[in-house]
């Protein structure tokens, strides 16, 4: 599950030469992502089977 964050760094090449933990550079934009919980995980576990 991803979230949109307010956070942006001044350039892609800042963020990859010091990357911020739980943050995804999506589009010119961070997305922070949010951890699953273990039930989301059989959910989509259930889910990728089908």
């Amino acid at each position: 599950m991803l979230i949109s964050s307010t956070v942006s760094p001044p350039s892609l090449e800042e963020f990859m030469n010091c990357p911020i933990d739980r943050l995804k550079w999506i589009d010119g934009h961070l997305i922070e992502e949010v951890p699953l919980t273990s039930k989301t995980k059989r959910i989509q576990a259930r889910l990728a089977r089908h």
